[in-house]
């Protein structure tokens, strides 16, 4: 066994080193910085060519008219945030039991919820060339 009491003692000696990032902060666009919500789809136009993109586009819609995020209304759905981004964005089609519980939410009809999709759809001009 070794005597450490014969030893040297070693010396530690710890800095901490603090730096102060306030200054790019506020160089920073305030549209980019963490604690300022983005206006929903300021930087791309939203294109409503079928019925689960117009009806995630809808929800987006009534969802922010009452300034829920999507964390929110995901916690009064009880579903997963991801899943309630996935139906805004048209990339999954919910059920009709999801449908009648996020008009339930809204305090809407399912029959109106559907509507207001359906006249969100973005019908492409046919072309009459000959």
């Amino acid at each position: 066994m070794l005597d450490r009491s014969k030893q040297p003692r070693r010396r530690v000696e710890l800095r901490i080193i603090i730096h102060d990032y306030s200054h790019a902060i506020n160089s920073v666009p305030v549209r980019n910085h963490w604690a300022v919500a983005k206006p929903i789809g300021a930087d791309k136009k939203r294109t409503n060519s079928n019925l689960p993109e117009a009806l995630g586009a809808e929800l987006t819609r009534q969802r922010s008219q009452r300034q829920w995020s999507q964390q929110q209304l995901a916690e009064k759905l009880g579903y997963d945030v991801s899943y309630i981004g996935q139906i805004e964005r048209g990339e999954k089609s919910p059920t009709l039991r999801t449908l009648m519980d996020l008009a339930r939410v809204f305090d809407l009809k399912l029959s109106a919820l559907i509507r207001a999709a359906e006249s969100k759809i973005e019908i492409p001009a046919k072309s009459t060339h000959i």
